[in-house]
């Protein structure tokens, strides 16, 4: 009787730390929550280029953005911090370079590949810490990397989109975030979903093939 008592008595301990836990975990991810209710979409939809056939598939790369990612700039060799304001504008030139370097060579494309190689966010937690928990340095909490990086993310994808008539992003989870980077891509896949020249592949595996015409 006594053990049952005691095994009992831990039992409902148990039950009532999981029960905490769980409250704990829903409140770490309400603000995810918060932030779809109250986002507003940036763009409208449009109409796709024609199709055609030029020859001319273009991939582009997107890896380790690590958005919410943070530096002191005093403490390292080079003397050049980082922050998220950083990764932002970084991003924003590289389609913008892309979009001129198309520009001026006169290409016509007739798709384009978005690869996502992962870490595109710099955490895997509400805590600061990597899907292996290793601490790491942030500018933002985990939701407003989320935010920040959904937002610049969906800029990236909408102007590179509208080079081609069909535009496929394939995206893989990194070492940092791991199934963040999917819940990130899967939202923007809701985004665009009524975007028909727009398809997303999601890769849970940590690496993926993918064709180009007659190229693997």
């Amino acid at each position: 009787d006594i053990i049952n008592q005691f095994n009992k008595k831990n039992f409902s301990k148990i039950i009532e730390g999981n029960r905490k836990w769980e409250e704990f975990q829903v409140g770490a991810i309400d603000p995810f929550a918060k932030f779809i209710e109250k986002w507003v979409p940036q763009y409208e939809s449009y109409e796709p280029q024609p199709r055609y056939k030029t020859g001319h598939n273009l991939v582009v790369v997107l890896s380790d953005c690590h958005y919410g990612c943070y530096s002191d700039g005093k403490k390292l060799f080079r003397g050049k911090g980082h922050d998220t304001d950083y990764t932002v504008s970084c991003v924003k030139s590289y389609y913008q370079r892309v979009l001129d370097d198309i520009d001026a060579l006169n290409l016509a494309i007739e798709s384009v590949t978005i690869l996502s190689l992962g870490d595109q966010i710099h955490t895997a937690s509400p805590y600061g810490t990597t899907t292996k928990g290793t601490q790491v340095r942030s500018d933002y909490l985990e939701e407003e990397m989320f935010e920040i990086a959904f937002n610049s993310l969906t800029e990236f994808v909408y102007n590179i989109s509208k080079i081609a008539p069909v535009t496929k992003v394939v995206a893989l989870k990194g070492n940092h975030c791991g199934q963040l980077d999917l819940i990130l891509f899967k939202t923007l896949s809701v985004y665009f979903k009524d975007q028909k020249n727009i398809s997303f592949k999601l890769v849970s595996a940590p690496a993926t093939s993918f064709r180009e015409r007659n190229t693997f």
